[in-house]
């Protein structure tokens, strides 16, 4: 309920979910799962297994629609692999097949979605083939695509009478709905993920990497923004919650945000999808945690909550506070200082990887490669540094007949 930046689990009402929906209001919704349907009113903290007719007992329901406030679709499918479609007029008490035997010939022949552009009239789509009605959606005409690879996501209908479709490579659009009047507006690498409409603007997301895609003429023209230059996001979904705020998932756990309508994103996540690598404490409620990609984690309560901060890209090695104050993080060819705690952090250079680092007070320490035998010491809070080491040590014993003995140095 805050943007993503906290989350609580509440358990399901069944072993799987196949499709959920929700009512604009946010609060109702439906979810189905194999041959149980479930509702909600309290925006999924509870959910209360439905009671219906209609449905024969060999199907499996895959989607649910909502189209208004009392109907809705169901596309569902029976062990013979063929689609189906139901329609209910009383939210999901009753229901009546007004679709069978829709098959192309492609694997998958559920309905990816529903949507209308008047009441009447109406299209639904599927990997391979469309279905259409003219009726308000009791009865239903199957028309194959040409290309059974065509698979349309989150159709999306817009103010002007235009419908979009994210299909593989492509954002396409109709004038009046119909698929196969379809034309190819924007070229992508991928798939783009769901739209999301304000008034003439429009913003989706390529799957294949990092653009933000966006309209803000109802389609007519579209521009890309890159999320991230600086790492592959490969997202899995992408949600706005108004004209500015949306947040975009990703894999490793990657989340990013922006607040000014995709102009900038930010990494926004609490978690450490990416591996973690070392933990030092300062106290026994006081903990900072470093991460594989450069993340830094800070408790100040034992554990319960944790904030964090993004020094860089690479593993951070070590963490040390040689005072309460000052401390350090190393990382390849990079050291972080803090002198207020942890609070804020400065970078510095060093020679090594910090593969292993010991400040013995907040302005001297030492840093040694975990490669080879360099040492290096610092007497200015690793401003600068000194070799120490006369490297006689660092000869790794050599695979020749004759090699060269090791030197034991006495101190």
């Amino acid at each position: 309920v805050d943007t993503g930046k906290t989350w609580k689990e509440t358990p399901m009402p069944t072993s799987g979910i196949n499709a959920w929906t929700f009512y604009p209001d946010s609060t109702r919704g439906f979810l189905v799962y194999l041959k149980e349907m479930y509702s909600t009113s309290d925006a999924g903290t509870s959910w209360q297994k439905m009671s219906f007719t209609g449905i024969t007992a060999d199907m499996y329901l895959l989607n649910i629609f909502i189209k208004n406030e009392d109907t809705l679709f169901l596309s569902t499918q029976n062990d013979n692999v063929g689609g189906f479609i139901y329609l209910s007029p009383d939210k999901g008490k009753t229901w009546k097949q007004v679709a069978s035997n829709l098959i192309s010939n492609a694997i998958d022949n559920a309905l990816h979605s529903i949507y209308f552009t008047t009441p009447a009239h109406g299209f639904g789509d599927s990997q391979g083939f469309y279905v259409e009605t003219k009726d308000g959606g009791n009865t239903w005409t199957q028309k194959n695509f040409t290309d059974v690879n065509t698979i349309d996501h989150n159709a999306l209908k817009c103010s002007n009478g235009r419908v979009y479709w994210g299909r593989y490579q492509g954002i396409w659009s109709s004038p009046n709905g119909d698929p196969s009047n379809a034309t190819l507006l924007v070229n992508c690498q991928g798939s783009p993920l769901r739209f999301h409409m304000f008034g003439s603007t429009i913003y989706t997301v390529d799957d294949l990497n990092n653009n933000f895609i966006f309209s803000t003429d109802s389609g007519n023209t579209w521009n890309t923004k890159v999320i991230d230059p600086t790492m592959s996001i490969f997202p899995y979904d992408v949600t706005f919650l108004n004209k500015n705020a949306g947040i975009v998932v990703g894999s490793s756990l990657n989340v990013f945000r922006t607040n000014d309508g995709g102009n900038t994103w930010a990494k926004y996540v609490y978690g450490a999808g990416d591996g973690l690598k070392n933990i030092y404490c300062k106290t026994q409620n006081e903990c900072f945690i470093g991460g594989n990609n450069g993340r830094l984690f800070h408790t100040i309560d034992g554990g319960s909550n944790w904030n964090y901060q993004d020094l860089g890209t690479n593993t951070l090695k070590m963490i040390q506070f040689p005072t309460p104050d000052t401390g350090y993080v190393s990382m390849n060819n990079t050291l972080f200082r803090s002198i207020d705690g942890g609070t804020t952090w400065k970078t510095e250079t060093q020679p090594t990887s910090g593969g292993y680092m010991n400040f013995i007070t907040k302005d001297m320490g030492f840093m040694a490669f975990d490669g080879f035998g360099a040492i290096q010491q610092t007497t200015e809070a690793g401003i600068t540094w000194n070799s120490i080491d006369d490297y006689v040590y660092d000869t790794k014993p050599s695979k020749a007949i004759n090699p060269m003995p090791f030197v034991i140095k006495f101190i």
